[in-house]
């Protein structure tokens, strides 16, 4: 969502970013073929850190290749926040209600779908006369917060419903409706904290926002945890 230097165009490492970012959002996808017990088992909670160890991992040795020129922090501190803030978010959501991993993978969809699609049409639309700047932080524009909030909802959404359709789910099968619902809730109160001027990462924040309100929502649907 922030604003190009180069109008119009992504560079060869912001397209290795959004490619890393958005990735593991297909996660989610495989497990709609794969029965598996809810709550998630220790096989499957092991297999989701493995996948994200491996995508972290990934992230982190091949930072100089992702990092932006635009004046990211570089520090440890900075690459720690950004690369585990990810991960952090949507594991801690799933581990911590292992009976609802609908709600961590809806999470996962406002990351990898939300956030991902901001910066990637923010940039594309950079010099256009659909590029408008928000009023509370001139380095963002309109086009991502709406692609955040559209592409974060969708993707959520489709995670979530996907996941209520496992036959071993706790909760029965949310209809489309709810699902969307649920993804607005997580996608809208994420994308308006990312495009606020902030020294938290926006990773953390993302992620911190969109599980609040995913639980908020699902909680709502189901009459509490």
């Amino acid at each position: 969502m922030t604003v190009a230097e180069t109008p119009g165009r992504l560079s060869p490492a912001e397209w290795r970013r959004r490619a890393l970012h958005m990735s593991p959002g297909l996660l989610p996808v495989i497990l709609w073929f794969v029965p598996h017990r809810v709550p998630i088992s220790p096989i499957l909670r092991g297999i989701l850190l493995a996948a994200f160890a491996a995508l972290t991992a990934t992230a982190w040795f091949r930072w100089r290749e992702v990092r932006r020129s635009d004046g990211e922090d570089a520090s440890f501190n900075g690459r720690f926040a950004s690369v585990f803030g990810y991960a952090g978010g949507v594991l801690l959501t799933l581990f911590a209600f292992p009976d609802r991993p609908e709600c961590g993978f809806a999470v996962l969809g406002v990351l990898a779908f939300g956030d991902g699609s901001a910066t990637l049409f923010g940039k594309l639309a950079a010099g256009s006369r659909w590029h408008a700047r928000l009023p509370w932080n001139r380095e963002k524009s309109w086009v991502g917060l709406i692609a955040f909030v559209l592409c974060g909802t969708t993707g959520a959404a489709l995670l979530y419903r996907g996941e209520s359709l496992n036959l071993e789910a706790v909760t029965p099968p949310a209809s489309w409706g709810v699902a969307f619902l649920v993804g607005l809730s997580g996608a809208l109160p994420a994308g308006l904290w990312e495009s606020a001027r902030s020294r938290i990462n926006d990773n953390v924040r993302v992620a911190l926002a969109a599980a609040l309100g995913v639980l908020t929502a699902h909680a709502v649907r189901v009459g509490g945890f």
